[in-house]
């Protein structure tokens, strides 16, 4: 439900979807100021890969790990991606 000003702007929308990614909801008061919140939803697929040391052909312990990790939205750029490991 939109409603608009006498000026013809517009005051109120409870939900503005621009893409599968993002969401706003808000108003624009008559003073062309905004007020509310935007949405983002991501999916971020992580992989792992595995490389082991090797000796004559003989597989023993990890000699090094890479992650990778990917964005599925176009419009985020990832700056960083940490990895822990628990061992007890």
């Amino acid at each position: 439900m939109q409603r608009y000003s006498p000026d013809g702007l517009l005051l109120y929308f409870p939900k503005k979807s621009f893409e599968k990614w993002f969401d706003l909801y808000g108003c624009i008061n008559d003073s062309d100021k905004f007020t509310g919140s935007l949405e983002s939803r991501d999916s971020l697929p992580y992989a792992e890969h595995i490389i082991q040391k090797r000796f004559r052909f003989i597989k023993r312990g990890v000699k090094e790990r890479r992650q990778e990790t990917v964005s599925r939205n176009p419009h985020t750029r990832i700056e960083g991606a940490e990895f822990v490991t628990v061992k007890k």
